[in-house]
């Protein structure tokens, strides 16, 4: 390592060799890190086959980078050879695998696009304003404003929870000593700060699909012409010429490299796909109304509604059917996969400009990588599909509150679907009867028989706050109507 930097030739790498065209001396430390970093940055990654199946649904083609990740050339070799079966795995994959509820039909499956429609929704929610508080405040058991501050505080200023005194349970005031108390012996005491009931705040963002006319925006006419085959032969003469000067300057690995990428675009252009017959066409004659969470007992919830042939090919049905089988395009990617990993780990032992040069190359294909795919990806489809999106998030303060808004804003009279989120239990089917009774006709007061007076107080408030909330969101969406 000593000779390696006394020597100054740090700049010629490892082997020593002394390119046609020189370069001027590179410090070591320089020379040992950026070795490391492109290797570092692209190991391989399982979620990669699941970004892959995304992308393939959005933009409805194959592309690769110059610096793909490790590992996404040999995904896109088992694509080809796999076809359905490797987007039925690659579904499941990732941090964004999510169930969906259908709320109008009662079904719960997994999502069938969980990165497509993670894409959509983080282009829709970009923008988005903070999410709009409905708090159940009026709730005589709960204080929404506990400023701090040293008081005496009576029972009858307590906020309220559930207790046992040892005789059974009953509302009763709680306090800071129940931290270390049993709620049998808190008793009130002078306190800092009131505590109230414990809330499990739930986030809904509610995204809604709407059929526009196709305008052809300068983004859409820039994705178009990025997309023909003119610019990929542009694009790859001009790396071929670029990848004959880094061999000059002795950049051995990341020559390899680029011209590996090279290959692989043009191999991209062989593979064909194509859209399922009547993509995005509504089979029936209602709007959509689909929950989308990651499990059944997440804190962030997605409401998809409008259009159902936009929303159930989204989340449920494929959006794209693999190529046909190409044996030569399938050799190329298990070779180039290969070769990927060859060169980079020469990049690594090598050293000196050649690990400069890929770091380089690899920082700014992420920043053309990183705005690419989290913005116009999603816009692209959108306006070339002729789809408008209006998403708003709302901030519950507990799940039966925000599963009763969702049943009331569908109005739907299935309530399966939330069998896995809400255990059916005699309270939830009668605040379900409560809710579709006072949502026909505000005014009226439901009997509930066969529960006791808190239950009924409880139904009551619960169902009072989701009536509410749907009144609120439909002000949203002025547009929303009950399906």
């Amino acid at each position: 390592m000593a000779q390696f930097g006394s020597n100054g030739q740090s700049n010629l790498g490892s082997l020593g060799i002394r390119p046609f065209l020189s370069l001027a001396p590179l410090p070591t430390i320089v020379a040992e890190w950026t070795s490391l970093i492109p290797l570092a940055c692209h190991l391989a990654s399982h979620q990669y086959s699941h970004r892959l199946a995304g992308e393939l649904a959005i933009t409805g083609r194959l592309s690769i980078g110059l610096f793909p990740k490790l590992g996404v050339l040999d995904n896109v070799a088992r694509l080809i050879k796999d076809g359905t079966e490797f987007f039925d795995r690659a579904s499941t994959l990732g941090n964004v695998g999510n169930e969906v509820w259908d709320v109008m039909w009662g079904s719960t499956f997994p999502c069938a696009n969980g990165a497509a429609s993670a894409i959509i929704a983080a282009y829709a929610l970009r923008n988005s304003k903070e999410a709009l508080d409905l708090d159940d405040y009026h709730d005589g058991r709960i204080e929404k404003h506990a400023k701090p501050h040293r008081r005496s505080t009576s029972s009858s200023q307590l906020p309220f929870s559930r207790i046992c005194d040892g005789k059974g349970w009953h509302w009763g005031p709680i306090c800071k000593a129940y931290l270390t108390q049993t709620f049998a012996t808190c008793t009130p005491t002078v306190f800092d700060t009131p505590i109230g009931v414990y809330r499990r705040y739930q986030t809904l963002h509610i995204l809604d699909f709407r059929r526009t006319p196709i305008i052809f925006s300068w983004h859409l006419r820039l994705y178009r012409l990025m997309s023909s085959i003119r610019w990929d032969i542009l694009m790859i003469t001009l790396l071929l010429i670029g990848d004959v000067f880094l061999g000059l300057f002795g950049l051995y690995g990341t020559t390899a490299a680029v011209l590996c990428g090279i290959v692989s675009r043009v191999a991209c252009r062989f593979l064909r796909f194509k859209r399922p017959p009547g993509f995005l066409t509504n089979n029936e004659t209602h709007d959509a109304c689909m929950l989308v969470a990651a499990h059944r007992n997440a804190s962030t919830w997605y409401l998809f509604r409008g259009d159902r042939g936009i929303v159930d090919y989204l989340l449920n049905k494929p959006m794209i059917s693999p190529p046909e089988m190409s044996a030569w395009v399938h050799c190329w990617f298990r070779i180039g996969h290969i070769s990927q990993i060859l060169s980079m780990t020469f990049v690594a032992a090598q050293r000196g400009w050649d690990g400069v040069a890929m770091t380089v190359l690899m920082l700014l294909e992420k920043i053309w990588d990183s705005y690419w795919n989290h913005h116009c990806l999603g816009e692209q489809w959108l306006e070339s599909q002729g789809i408008r999106i209006e998403a708003r998030n709302f901030r519950f303060t507990g799940r039966t509150q925000m599963i009763a808004t969702i049943q009331a804003l569908s109005g739907s009279s299935n309530i399966s679907w939330m069998d896995d989120i809400i255990v059916p239990h005699p309270r939830r089917d009668a605040l379900l009867k409560y809710l579709d009774a006072i949502t026909k006709e505000p005014e009226e007061k439901p009997e509930i028989i066969g529960l006791d007076e808190r239950d009924v107080k409880w139904i009551a408030l619960q169902a009072r706050l989701a009536v509410d909330a749907a009144a609120t969101i439909r002000r949203e969406f002025p547009y929303i109507v009950q399906v």
